[in-house]
């Protein structure tokens, strides 16, 4: 018995959808999950879910087999498969599962004993998670003084009280340093007081057997405890930390990618990665031999003015990416590596809680946005053989779970992904000793030797 009108298929949840070739990427942000389609599964998504509204299966199946030029029973399996994937995937709902469509006498291919039906053609691919969303900024009264900053265009002003001593303080300079624009009027707060240990009653019975608590730094957030440290170095690393996620947290504007950036006469290239995957080695490294350091951590990625929609259109299509140029972050086995493969470090260059000032890379620091003319994905467990790149769909799936805010970004976002990818060539490459990977990238942002 055919398909009739109680067999219908329609949008389940809001997501974001866009092309990548002739696939297409859709973005659940309620799931943070990313589904690339391959083009079969793409074809019966667009006329499943044309204008929202529900489709009989039999209708479907005629569309599709109509787009590509062949008999309904040619792709009826085809399709009925992919849309019980879609069910499944909470991306449609009022698809019957293939065996209660087998059993309607309609034409799904037979199933498992659950009914979840197997096809040639997959329905598509499930990229990573991107556990990264906006938190809520609770409001801020700016108390005068301190030092104002803004990371990542989330106002912040930073109040040390008493000042820290002469290294601890030398931190700051850097900090300050990315203080630009105009006061967004969304302020936070963060204060970094050193208390002192708390008195001991002089008739105390047990007070040869207490122990006397040392005095300690106590770090707040808009008046809220964030931590608290004994150690100077803990303290400003939790000052840098801490502020830093807030900031990436609250970002609204652009795409904000987990990268390391450097740049070159060619343009800027993304070192993109997971913690400890190497980005802020590299990107130091770099910086050391002559690049010009635009952030260790987070990139701001955005459109070009003029470029893929933007307003002037006599410039070139492109994406760029906007300076961060926050403290790098670093281990003391980072900065060892750097100096026996790049050189000795100059004479009093430290880490100071664990992070490291730009100043002493020696490239310069970039205050220009610059074009991104390459994406790079470093693999320290093997050493460097080359730029191996990437075709679209899996350098998608890769990026997108280093993108900080994609579900906040929504459909621009997605959009701004997938460009990325297919107008930037991505690449993996071996930085197992840094060694050779250090002359490919560079040849990617112009620098020659």
């Amino acid at each position: 018995m055919p398909m009739d009108r109680r067999w219908w298929v329609g949008p389940g949840i809001d997501v974001h959808v866009a092309p990548l070739g002739d696939h297409l990427l859709v973005h659940d942000p309620a799931e943070r999950q990313l589904h690339v389609l391959n083009p079969t599964a793409a074809a019966v998504w667009q006329v499943a879910t044309v204008e929202g509204s529900p489709r009989g299966v039999s209708e479907v199946i005629d569309a599709v087999a109509a787009s590509f030029a062949v008999a309904p029973e040619m792709v009826a399996d085809d399709v009925c498969a992919t849309i019980e994937g879609f069910r499944r995937a909470g991306l449609v709902v009022g698809a019957p599962s293939a065996t209660e469509v087998a059993e309607s006498g309609g034409v799904a291919a037979e199933g498992d004993d659950d009914g979840e039906a197997e096809s040639d053609n997959e329905a598509g691919a499930v990229g990573g998670r991107a556990d990264h969303g906006r938190g809520e900024q609770a409001p801020a009264i700016v108390p005068p003084g301190g030092r104002r900053l803004r990371w990542l265009g989330l106002e912040q002003l930073l109040v040390v009280d008493p000042p820290l001593d002469e290294v601890l303080e030398s931190m700051l300079t850097p900090l300050a340093a990315l203080a630009a624009g105009p006061d967004t009027g969304t302020a936070e707060v963060w204060t970094l007081r050193r208390e002192p240990p708390p008195e001991r009653p002089p008739d105390d019975p047990a007070a040869e057997h207490t122990v006397v608590a040392a005095a300690h730094w106590m770090l707040t957030r808009n008046g809220v405890t964030s931590g608290r440290t004994a150690v100077d170095d803990q303290a400003i690393r939790s000052l840098l930390v801490r502020s830093n996620a807030a900031a990436i947290e609250a970002s609204d504007t652009d795409m904000v990618v987990h990268a390391g950036v450097v740049a070159g006469p060619a343009g800027a290239v993304l070192i993109v990665g997971d913690p400890d995957a190497g980005k802020s080695t590299l990107t130091a490294a770099l910086g050391r031999r002559g690049a010009r350091y635009l952030t260790d951590e987070a990139a701001r990625v955005r459109r070009r003015a003029g470029a893929l929609g933007g307003p002037d259109a006599s410039e070139a299509p492109g994406i760029e990416v906007v300076p961060y140029p926050k403290p790098l972050s670093l281990a003391q086995a980072s900065m060892d590596l750097q100096a026996a493969v790049v050189g000795p470090w100059p004479e009093g260059v430290v880490l100071v809680g664990g992070h490291l000032d730009p100043a002493h890379l020696g490239g310069g620091v970039g205050v220009e946005p610059a074009p991104v003319v390459g994406v790079v994905l470093p693999d320290r467990s093997r050493p460097a053989e080359g730029l191996e790149p990437l075709d679209p769909v899996p350098a998608a799936l890769r990026l997108a779970g280093q993108v900080f805010n994609l579900p906040a970004r929504g459909q621009d976002g997605l959009e701004l992904l997938s460009a990325l990818c297919t107008t930037v060539p991505v690449y993996e490459v071996g930085t197992d000793g840094l060694h050779g990977a250090l002359e490919l990238v560079e040849g990617l942002i112009g620098i020659e030797r």
